[in-house]
C-alpha cells in the first residue's frame, strides 16, 4: 500500500517537472522570435528628472522626439527622413508646448 503511494507521488512529481519544462520551452520559443517588420523602435531614452524622460522613437522611418512624465506623453519634434532639421509638432499653430520651448532653449545653450 505504501509503495503505491510512493509510485503515485513519484509519477506526479515527474509530470509536474515535465509540465514546467514544456512551459519553459514554449515561453523561450514564443518570446525569442522578434517580428521582421517591427513597427515601433525605441532608439534612446534620456531621463531628465525623477519621473520625466525624453524618448527618441522611430516609427516607419520617421523619428519622433517624445517627452514623457508620469501622467502625460507629448510629441516634441518630428524628424523627417528627407531633412535633418526637426519640425515642431504644432506647425499649423506656430506654437510649441512649454516643455518643447524649454528643451529647445537648453539645446541652444
Amino acid at each position: 500500500m505504501t509503495t503505491e503511494y510512493f509510485q503515485i507521488i513519484g509519477d506526479l512529481i515527474i509530470m509536474l517537472i515535465a509540465l514546467f519544462a514544456i512551459f519553459f520551452i514554449l515561453k523561450k520559443i514564443r518570446f525569442s522570435k522578434t517580428p521582421e517588420h517591427k513597427k515601433v523602435n525605441i532608439v534612446n531614452i534620456v531621463p531628465v528628472g525623477a519621473k520625466e524622460k525624453i524618448i527618441l522613437v522611430e516609427v516607419k522611418g520617421v523619428s519622433l522626439l517624445v517627452g514623457s512624465t508620469q501622467n502625460h506623453i507629448e510629441t516634441l519634434y518630428v524628424f523627417n527622413s528627407e531633412d535633418s532639421q526637426p519640425a515642431p509638432m504644432n506647425e499649423a499653430d506656430g506654437e510649441k508646448s512649454p516643455f518643447a520651448e524649454e528643451l529647445s532653449g537648453l539645446m541652444k545653450s
